[in-house]
């Protein structure tokens, strides 16, 4: 019997605006919303912020050469801690069973 996990990420945006509702977005479309939302309110970043950018951008590797990527936990994290509030994080889990035995 093989099973695969499937962890999917749902991110709810609220907007404050009176004729818009919730959007849903990917993680990296909400990391692409926050800085734009950090640009236009000033809103001061630290290192570990420069550092996701670079990430982002594939412009970090490990020692063993690959890429270090910008994964959905860390978006959470950095959201969490430079936005609360502004974006809440949904996690379902999956599991697909691909055959039976």
């Amino acid at each position: 019997m093989d099973k695969k996990n499937v962890l999917a990420y749902k991110i709810i945006f609220p907007i404050t605006l009176p004729a818009m509702n919730k959007q849903t977005l990917t993680p990296l479309q909400a990391w692409d919303d926050f800085l734009e939302y950090a640009r236009q309110t000033g809103l001061q970043l630290g290192n570990d912020v420069s550092q996701a950018k670079r990430d982002r951008r594939g412009g970090r590797k490990t020692r063993r050469g690959t890429v270090v990527q910008l994964g959905a936990e860390r978006i959470e994290r950095l959201l969490n801690k430079y936005a609360p509030g502004r974006y809440t994080f949904q996690h379902h889990t999956t599991v697909t069973l691909n055959e039976k035995s």
